[in-house]
Order: structure tokens, then C-alpha cells, then sequence
């Protein structure tokens, strides 16, 4: 049950680590633009 859970939160964590990534993009097209 322990490793289920760490899975999930790890899941969880990925997923935001992404969104960041994905922030980081957006941000970096718009400086190319400026």
C-alpha cells in the first residue's frame, strides 16, 4: 500500500514538473517574439 501511494504522489509530482515545463516554454517563445 506504501508503494502505491509513493506511486501516486510521484505521479503527481511528474506531473506538475511538466507544467512547469511547459510555463518555461511559453515564456521563452514569448522573450523570442520580444
Amino acid at each position: 500500500m506504501m508503494f502505491l501511494r509513493a506511486q501516486t504522489s510521484f505521479v503527481k509530482f511528474l506531473e506538475q514538473v511538466l507544467e512547469v515545463l511547459k510555463e518555461v516554454e511559453i515564456n521563452k517563445q514569448e522573450c523570442f517574439t520580444l
